[in-house]
């Protein structure tokens, strides 16, 4: 049986972030893949100088 996949992309200036994976039950959740995109953002602030993104509750 396939997975469903999740698929997240973003522009941060010139560069383009695609990011996808499968949702595997004990594996990689819904909240697993925000808790990457979280990453991705704060890195891509972090390395052209700009402010972290905000957090939303």
């Amino acid at each position: 049986m396939p997975y469903p996949v999740c698929e997240w992309s973003a522009r941060y200036e010139e560069y383009v972030v695609i990011f996808h994976s499968w949702l595997i039950p004990g594996y990689m959740s819904l909240e697993d893949m925000e808790r990457v995109v979280r990453a991705i953002d704060a890195r891509m602030a972090h390395y052209l100088g700009k402010p972290l993104p905000t957090q939303e509750p």
